[in-house]
C-alpha cells in the first residue's frame, strides 16, 4: 500500500468519524439579558459570570456552562449547548445562575423547553423574570 493510500484512508476515517459525532445531535442557544443586574450595579463583568444549569446531560448544577457575553449586545450573554440524540423528545429544565462576589444566585424558578431534533435559538429572557 502506497503512502498516499494511506494518508487517504486515514483521512476518510476522520471524515466518517466526525459525521458519525454530529449525526443525531441538537444544538440549543440559550440567551439571557442581565440589563437589572447591570442597572442595579450588582453584576461585574469582569470578575462575575453567568452560568446556565439544568437536568439533562450535558447540563447539571455540578457542571455548569459559562455564558458569553454578546459582543454587540452587551447586556446578553450566551452559550450553545450539544445534546445527544438520547435527550431527543425529552423536556428540559433548566436555570440561569449567576456568579455574583464568589456567591450562586440562581433563577427562583426553573423553565422548560422541549428538547427536539431541529437546532435552535431560544429568544433572549431577562434573568429571573417570568410572564405568564
Amino acid at each position: 500500500m502506497t503512502k498516499f493510500n494511506v494518508l487517504f484512508l486515514i483521512g476518510l476515517g476522520i471524515i466518517l468519524s466526525n459525521s458519525i459525532n454530529v449525526y443525531g445531535q441538537t444544538d440549543i442557544t440559550f440567551q439571557v439579558d442581565i440589563t437589572h443586574l447591570l442597572d442595579g450595579h450588582e453584576f461585574d463583568p469582569e470578575q462575575d459570570r453567568i452560568e446556565l444549569i439544568g437536568n439533562r446531560h450535558p447540563l447539571s448544577a455540578t457542571r455548569p456552562v459559562e455564558m458569553k457575553r454578546d459582543d454587540e449586545e452587551p447586556t446578553l450573554f450566551k452559550a450553545t449547548v450539544t445534546f445527544p440524540i438520547s435527550t431527543e423528545n425529552s423536556q428540559l429544565e433548566y436555570q440561569f445562575r449567576a456568579m455574583i462576589n464568589n456567591r450562586y444566585r440562581n433563577e427562583d424558578i426553573p423553565r422548560s423547553v422541549q428538547v427536539t431534533s431541529d437546532d435552535r435559538t431560544l429568544d433572549s429572557l431577562y434573568f429571573n423574570s417570568y410572564a405568564w
